[in-house]
């Protein structure tokens, strides 16, 4: 789902990522909200059918490093990850890239082109932009954050999933 601001060109960008198996339109609700507080708003669909902890879980020992490596693959379509397999074309960046470029085609006035570079394929202003996410996306709003100068990021019931009693070493990179 997409929502402009009210006040056009001059919004920041709020993105918000649904959890395990969600889609854009079951946070509807938050991104009307981001978008009545001032911000243009999308809720992006991205590779999320099968939990991150789930997928990485089996693994034991390494799963803190499957899941950030996994959540790295979603984001960039890098191949890093064993138990996924994300294409560039159907990564976050890229979904995202292409979303806001054609949300400018349909109407240039409200100013979406300010989140990327029309000069570079691909390129995302995040620091324009807050990411947000719900349970999975949560964790992968946070491994944005830490890949990526972004204006804010909200976790809202998610976060790393800890399956052990020590947090990750990518959780307290500030």
């Amino acid at each position: 789902g997409v929502a402009a601001c009210a006040t056009g060109g001059g919004c920041g960008l709020f993105v918000m990522l649904s959890g395990s198996t969600g889609q854009p339109r079951f946070t509807t609700h938050v991104q009307n909200a981001a978008a009545d507080a001032g911000y243009h708003a999308i809720g992006l669909a991205y590779s999320n059918a099968v939990s991150v902890a789930g997928m990485c879980q089996p693994l034991g020992s390494h799963n803190q490093t499957c899941q950030y490596n996994t959540r790295r693959e979603v984001i960039t379509g890098d191949d890093l990850s064993d138990v996924i397999d994300v294409p560039p074309a159907d990564s976050i960046i890229n979904r995202l890239y292409k979303l806001l470029v054609h949300l400018h085609a349909l109407d240039g006035t409200l100013g979406w082109n300010r989140y990327y570079d029309e000069a570079s394929d691909g390129a995302v202003h995040w620091h324009k932009i807050t990411i947000a996410g719900h349970s999975q996306g949560a964790g992968t709003a946070q491994v944005i954050a830490l890949m990526f100068a972004v204006h804010r990021v909200a976790m809202l019931a998610g976060g790393v999933v800890l399956l052990s009693s020590t947090y990750p070493p990518f959780a307290h990179t500030p």
